[in-house]
């Protein structure tokens, strides 16, 4: 999914759905109406607006995909329904139908800032150790969450991996979802986090063509080193969920000085005040974007940036 930069919203066109096969029945209503807004992102398989509930219902503002009803997954709606709303993974409200379109409600996210994003940013120098941790710690917690219901995601790069407050991961886009049965089906997910990480730690291309060896001249932790070799070795169901917990270990070690170089100490309280200051005047998601780009220019850290992230009504999105 591309995730687009600001435009003003412009909200032009009410869905009232026809029918709702596909709903957690607790969040909404099937008389409710929704008016879209400005454009979120575009993929292959739909686009994604800002959605307004006119019902006022659970939520004022959500994200709607629209897709063609000829390419309609019900493998991706029952299965991203029964995933349910988890702290790293997006969540879905609702698959309605409507005018021969089917339009998938799901959670907002707001602001966005992507994985890609922020390693561009940075670029070139990669993200730190313990910054790229703590990001891989939340990725393969969301792969664990989701393959804890036997499906796989088939689609994780950079431009799928949101970051919002205090770094939290949140894994969108489950277009190529799909069942997973045999140990083999969970490789992939777990081959794609673990190329997220190397993304980050050594801001090479994500669909760099990693071997053995040139992980081991690269990676030079003792700790991380055996986690991102496991991108050679079979893996389970369980894989991402015990890659999570050894990155959380990691991250509670102090990997950080992994690279030789020691992670100053909590910033001054008054450098702290200047991040917070600097996003409470951001009003839209370029003031987010230039914000973030401006703090990791002045050497703030992610921790201290993320920190002071906004959520929420007040960023207006595109």
């Amino acid at each position: 999914m591309q995730f687009l930069r600001s435009q003003p919203v412009i909200l032009k066109k009410i869905i009232r759905p026809d029918g709702s096969h596909y709903r957690r029945g607790e969040r909404y209503s099937s008389s409710a109406e929704w008016v879209t807004g400005g454009l979120l992102g575009e993929g292959a398989y739909g686009k994604v607006h800002l959605c307004e509930d006119l019902a006022n219902a659970i939520k004022k503002q959500h994200a709607v995909k629209e897709t063609k009803l000829r390419e309609f997954n019900p493998v991706e709606a029952d299965s991203w329904l029964r995933l349910g709303f988890s702290r790293h993974v997006c969540g879905l409200n609702a698959v309605t139908l409507q005018d021969g379109a089917v339009w998938w409600h799901m959670e907002l996210i707001n602001p966005r800032v992507s994985l890609k994003q922020l390693v561009e940013i940075h670029q070139p120098k990669p993200l730190h150790w313990r910054d790229a941790v703590t990001i891989a710690t939340g990725i393969f917690s969301a792969i664990a969450h989701i393959h804890s219901y036997s499906v796989k995601h088939c689609d994780l790069h950079p431009g799928n991996v949101m970051l919002c407050k205090d770094l939290r991961v949140k894994v969108i886009d489950f277009s190529l979802l799909q069942p997973a049965v045999t140990n083999d089906d969970f490789s992939l997910d777990v081959q794609n986090g673990l190329q997220l990480f190397l993304y980050m730690v050594t801001a090479k291309s994500f669909r760099f063509s990693w071997t053995e060896a040139l992980v081991q001249e690269h990676v030079k932790d003792d700790k991380v080193l055996p986690l991102v070799l496991k991108m050679f070795q079979p893996v389970t169901n369980q894989t991402a969920a015990d890659i999570a917990k050894e990155f959380s270990a990691c991250r509670v070690k102090g990997v950080d000085e992994a690279d030789g170089i020691r992670k100053d100490d909590a910033a001054s309280v008054d450098r702290q005040d200047i991040v917070r200051e600097s996003f409470a005047t951001a009003v839209s998601e370029d003031d987010v974007l230039t914000a973030v780009h401006n703090h990791i220019s002045q050497g703030d850290s992610l921790d201290d940036i993320f920190a002071a992230l906004p959520e929420g009504d007040n960023i207006i999105c595109d």
